[in-house]
């Protein structure tokens, strides 16, 4: 059995995608991340002549936005979901690293074209590089890495792991693909077998939802609970449909109006993640919001749907939760928090009403 790692540049992957798109002939390509190893380890396959590839793990390298414009926290929180389904859904080693927008904003459409401000990341390609390496010294990790890169950065790594023993294959994309990685004659000696290339791939690796029947879980819900949808929810958690995400939307606008309590201590840093304890605080049924006193006196607002295991009807002031956080208090407001659960309950779930990058926008769907 060849055992396989699979090493992905999440940030050079995802800014890629539009030359996945032009091979497909699509705009807004996605990929499936959940057929991603398996697609690759069925190439590395049949340029070895073996069926018998098992991956033993795919580690993905890449970034999250800090000390960003307030504005920007449902386009923040959209990129941790997206990191969440990676290791949730489908078993993947993410390794993130911050980039600091200096209070900017997160997408560069929304910045003032004359604004010198670039982010600027750090860390993804030495992170990748170090643990491609260091693999490639523990006894029996992996046979072959399958790299998933462009930069001409990882030659010096890719040349080590080989003379540790190990073998390497690339997958890149055309039109992103530094020429030491792409030369057919490969006189950098990087790698094992020809160069797998996602553009061939593109068709194969497309995210496609399928309409079918679903039944929505909103204890709000109006007529037929199952209702056509092309979403798909994670696992262990609760399918809301369109009608009811647009409820829970306006209910959370709403009461954002209202949210200026001034919390006991600055804010400011950037969230760690992690579980915090607290107990809830306060509760605005009508609006379908809730607020929760941290341990450190920091108070945190949370909407309905954050509730895991459909607790929210079950909560009750004083009552004491565990949850994550997602902004911190600043500017006289609580801050933002998600994952709210209830101490004692056993099983977790949730629906994300926003969406990642790299993932469909939840509003596109039909």
């Amino acid at each position: 059995m060849t055992r396989v790692m699979i090493f992905i540049d999440g940030s050079w992957l995802y800014r890629s995608l539009p030359q996945l798109a032009l091979a497909c002939s699509k705009d807004g390509y996605v990929i499936d991340y959940g057929k991603l190893p398996g697609t690759l380890g069925d190439e590395l396959g049949k340029r070895l002549g073996r069926t018998d590839a098992d991956i033993v793990r795919t580690h993905l390298f890449g970034s999250y936005p800090s000390n960003y414009d307030e504005q920007d926290e449902p386009v923040a929180r959209g990129t941790a979901d997206f990191f969440n389904l990676l290791r949730e859904e489908f078993h993947y080693e993410v390794d993130l690293f911050a980039v600091d927008f200096g209070g900017n904003r997160i997408r560069p459409r929304d910045r003032d074209p004359d604004h010198p401000f670039e982010p600027k990341e750090k860390c993804v390609d030495v992170a990748l590089a170090t643990s491609l390496v260091y693999y490639a010294t523990v006894p029996h990790a992996y046979d072959v890495a399958i790299v998933v890169i462009g930069d001409r950065d990882y030659t010096p790594a890719l040349q080590q792991v080989r003379r540790l023993g190990k073998r390497v294959a690339v997958a890149s994309i055309r039109g992103c693909c530094a020429r030491e990685l792409s030369d057919p004659v490969d006189r950098e000696r990087v790698k094992d077998v020809d160069i797998i290339w996602l553009n061939d791939l593109a068709e194969v690796l497309e995210l496609r939802y399928e309409s079918v029947l679903r039944e929505c879980q909103s204890p709000h819900h109006q007529g037929d609970r199952r209702v056509p949808t092309t979403y798909r929810p994670r696992k262990n958690r609760p399918f809301y449909c369109n009608d009811c995400r647009r409820v829970f939307s306006e209910q959370r606008r709403a009461a954002e109006m209202l949210l200026t309590v001034v919390p006991e201590t600055g804010g400011g840093e950037d969230p760690q993640g992690g579980e915090v304890s607290g107990k809830v605080d306060k509760l605005l049924l009508d609006n379908g919001y809730g607020f929760v006193r941290a341990e450190d006196g920091r108070q945190y607002f949370f909407h309905r749907t954050d509730v895991q295991n459909d607790d929210w009807p079950k909560l009750a002031i004083g009552d004491p939760i565990s949850f994550v956080i997602r902004h911190w208090p600043a500017n006289n407001k609580a801050g933002r928090c998600s994952d709210v659960r209830r101490v004692g309950s056993d099983t977790q779930g949730r629906v994300d009403d926003e969406s990642a990058p790299g993932y469909p926008d939840p509003s596109a769907r039909p």
